[in-house]
């Protein structure tokens, strides 16, 4: 991954981080497509700061998926958004605990 690519990603994952402070984290759904709308989960909020479809939304869900499992344990090995999706459904007890996990995985990058 190129700086720009690595500062792109990081970006995404701390603005998304941001977003639940702001906005409030919720389970089972991603949330509205507007950031100030309401709750999001942890991918809801990532696709809300950056085009869903975008390369640098598939490096921050990658990078995120790959944290959860080398520093969070997870491992569920599954597409990077069915885990972390899995994740902030059935593992987290609360937003603190998305923010911290996008935080890291952003400072990891």
């Amino acid at each position: 991954m190129s700086i720009k690519e690595r500062e792109e990603t990081s970006d995404v994952l701390r603005r998304a981080a941001q977003v639940l402070r702001s906005s409030g984290w919720c389970r089972y759904e991603l949330g509205p497509a507007r950031c100030d709308a309401g709750p999001h989960c942890a991918l809801g909020a990532i696709y809300c700061v950056a085009d869903r479809n975008s390369t640098t939304t598939e490096r921050a869900r990658v990078k995120l998926a790959t944290f959860l499992i080398e520093k969070r344990g997870v491992n569920w090995y599954q597409s990077s958004s069915r885990m972390i999706s899995n994740w902030n459904d059935r593992l987290v007890n609360d937003a603190d605990q998305v923010i911290a996990a996008l935080e890291e995985a952003a400072e990891a990058v």
